[in-house]
């Protein structure tokens, strides 16, 4: 799956939740479980193969909600490969936050990486571009990873799915193998 199926897949789990999603976005408490949900969703239907959402250590609970202290990770339920798909969901508006999450993403060994966070009003990124720049400033000790970024307008008032859509960008960032940077815009 192709980061422009990823970015429509999200939307398309976020709507499956209903009208509600969209009085959600507007509260941190309800929006992230939502988005959390859908990054889930997404990531499965991905790797729609025997991937599995794996919140626990193998079957033995520890109380806990995240693997590995991730929000989501995919992995192959009959093997001990590394995750398949793993993401993040970072509503903080801090610069710092948002770091944090994605030096999370790129220290573990996955097929693919997604991070959801958010610039305007209300953050310390006045802009996608900002946003882009700080993710883009930890892609650069981690060569040979690349991390999928769809940034949302924190202040955004979506009605529908569509303008919910449209509050979003998305930007595939890092260092490829291959070496030398690459940023592919998907123009969203």
């Amino acid at each position: 799956m192709d980061a422009r199926e990823i970015f429509d897949g999200y939307f398309k789990a976020l709507e499956e939740q209903g009208a509600v999603v969209f009085v959600d976005y507007q509260h941190d408490a309800l929006w992230t479980p939502r988005a959390t949900i859908a990054l889930a969703l997404v990531g499965m239907r991905a790797l729609a193969s025997e991937a599995t959402s794996q919140v626990t250590s193998r079957g033995a609970s520890f109380g806990r909600g995240e693997f590995l202290d991730i929000d989501v990770a995919i992995v192959e339920p009959t093997n001990w490969n590394p995750p398949v798909f793993v993401a993040e969901h970072e509503n903080s508006g801090r610069r710092e936050r948002v770091q944090y999450a994605a030096w999370k993403l790129l220290s573990v060994d996955a097929g693919q990486r997604l991070l959801v966070a958010y610039f305007g009003d209300g953050t310390q990124f006045r802009s996608f571009e900002e946003l882009l720049g700080a993710v883009t400033e930890v892609c650069q000790g981690h060569a040979g990873k690349e991390l999928l970024l769809i940034g949302g307008e924190y202040d955004a008032r979506p009605k529908t799915i569509e303008a919910l859509r449209k509050a979003h960008q998305t930007f595939a960032a890092g260092i490829p193998r291959t070496g030398g940077e690459r940023a592919a815009a998907l123009g969203a």
